[in-house]
């Protein structure tokens, strides 16, 4: 999955009938306005990784790579 993609998940997952209830109007708002960031490409990666291992429940394992393009 990609950053976005995990958010995506992670949100739906969130702002079920058996989770949303469960947080707070803080933390609803945040994950509001992080999701509208997410979706108008205004959120870097390190915010969408930051939401996912504190509120994600270990729901995701996040993995970097680089990739180096040797043909240039």
């Amino acid at each position: 999955m990609t950053p976005a993609e995990a958010w995506n998940d992670f949100f739906k997952w969130a702002m079920s009938p058996e989770i949303k209830p469960t947080l707070s109007a803080e933390c609803r708002h945040y994950f509001n306005k992080t999701n509208g960031d997410v979706r108008n490409g205004k959120c870097g990666i390190r915010r969408i990784k930051n939401a996912l291992t504190e509120y994600g429940q270990g729901r995701y394992v996040w993995i970097e790579v680089v990739t180096v393009d040797v043909l240039k």
